[in-house]
């Protein structure tokens, strides 16, 4: 973001409320200048105007402008060097994959991702580590298995993805001090990326530009006494603009990968670390479904609802990258499902238990179940579920809880037939996760505004 305009802005607020709550949440964003903190500086400069009844003022509508071109201008895409070599690479797949297997003297197989070069990469993408395998299958690959192919100074030099959807292979060149990687969809052989990577003389990547069909980025490594602390990121994309992010690295006194932290403009989160002693799903799940039945009656008092509401969803996003818990409090209203009756009909349970329909779904007024204790908590447990391949646990926590809090009263206005319920945000079916966790009365009352077929399933 030029200068000139957070300056300008700067004084502008100077000028007229150097007091406002909005004032340093709109020069972080101005600051951050992606999309996202654009309309939201956008949003926060026409708060503060309003505030001190400034709309009409020469100096707010030149700001207001300002920002409205910036976020209509591409946001500046870091110049990796790598078109030629794109352009090269999507008519060389067969010309590589020739070069790539004839140099390989050695194959290893496994279940899942096992050898990646990028640094990082299992922390980093909360990966489950693969399962080496002791030797090839037999017959066609099952989905999911990766071939790695080594030459004779121990080189990755090709990886297969195997899947009958989704597949892809990954041809490496090296050269001294450098690497150079394309990356093709399987089996029609459509490139996707190439990667060029800079070692240092130990071998250490230092370095990875990346130039791919939806964006570019680059990537820089530092490190001290041999182990990596810290990866300073530019990654930009046509929809989302430019971003950038900063990975600071700690080790334990063992030497040992200790913990990952994300540095943004606005501040900083914890994106992996290394569980403690007692920091097992078997220990922690407990913990956070005694603090989530503490904490999700205060969350609901809080909202002060003064009208009916017929259902709470505990909604969990299972395509979530490192959040998968805490649920998302969603709150259904008795008017709106009488409105979705009259309006839908017959189709009205499709929308009645769907909480992205809901007024209060995605709302503000509904708090987030976050606090110092399920930070604690949920980092490390979302961390464990996503490495483990276990996030079916997050959704039998949820179903619990749901099922507790059907037995208590909730401190809001509820209609007689009131419902607490989990569901998968990303294509779950809350009808019949109704059915999975109300008590036997509750489902009677229910029965009126469940879908037909799922009654008849019921019934067998």
């Amino acid at each position: 973001m030029p200068e000139d305009l957070v300056e300008t802005i700067t004084e502008l607020l100077e000028a007229w409320d150097p007091s406002s709550e909005h004032r340093e949440p709109l020069l972080r964003a101005v600051r951050a200048a992606s999309p996202s903190a654009l309309v939201e500086a956008r949003l926060r400069l026409i708060a503060i105007a309003k505030a001190t009844e400034r709309t009409g003022a020469p100096e707010y509508h030149h700001a207001l402008a300002a920002l409205g071109a910036r976020l209509r201008a591409p946001s500046t895409a870091p110049e990796v060097g790598l078109d030629e070599a794109f352009a090269a690479a999507a008519n060389q797949h067969d010309a590589l994959l020739a070069r790539s297997e004839g140099s390989v003297v050695r194959w290893a197989w496994s279940r899942g991702p096992l050898h990646e070069p990028e640094p990082l990469y299992f922390e980093r993408h909360r990966q489950p580590r693969g399962r080496a395998l002791r030797r090839a299958p037999k017959g066609a690959p099952p989905n999911g298995t990766f071939s790695y192919g080594f030459d004779e100074e121990a080189r990755l030099r090709v990886v297969r993805q195997h899947a009958k959807v989704g597949g892809s292979e990954t041809f490496h060149e090296h050269a001294p001090g450098a690497m150079r990687s394309a990356h093709y969809a399987a089996p029609d052989g459509r490139l996707v990326h190439v990667r060029r990577w800079t070692l240092d003389e130990t071998g250490n990547v230092v370095e990875m530009r990346s130039h791919a069909t939806g964006g570019r980025g680059i990537e820089r490594y530092a490190y001290a006494d041999g182990r990596l602390v810290s990866v300073e990121s530019v990654q930009w994309d046509p929809s989302q603009g430019r971003h950038e992010l900063r990975l600071e690295v700690a080790h334990d006194d063992l030497d040992r990968l200790a913990r990952i932290d994300a540095v943004y403009p606005t501040g900083r989160s914890t994106l992996w670390q290394r569980a403690q002693k007692g920091e097992t799903l078997d220990e922690l799940l407990p913990l956070l479904r005694a603090h989530l039945l503490a904490q999700i009656p205060v969350a609901l008092a809080a909202v002060g609802l003064e009208e009916e509401a017929y259902a709470v969803c505990l909604g969990l996003d299972t395509e979530a990258y490192d959040h998968l818990l805490p649920p998302r409090l969603a709150i259904g209203l008795a008017r709106e499902r009488a409105a979705f009756v009259a309006t839908h009909g017959d189709d009205a349970p499709a929308y009645v238990w769907s909480p992205v329909e809901w007024e209060l779904g995605d709302d503000e007024r509904v708090p987030a179940l976050w606090d110092a204790r399920m930070a604690k908590l949920a980092t490390i447990a979302n961390q464990l579920l996503l490495e483990e391949s276990q996030a079916e646990r997050a959704v039998e926590l949820v179903r619990d809880v749901a099922r507790a809090l059907n037995e208590v009263a909730l401190p809001l206005p509820r209609t007689d037939d009131f419902v607490v319920f989990g569901a998968e945000l990303t294509g779950g079916d809350g009808a019949e996760e109704v059915l999975r966790v109300a008590p036997a009365p509750l489902k009677k009352r229910l029965r009126a505004w469940l879908p037909t077929s799922t009654r008849r399933i019921r019934r067998r």
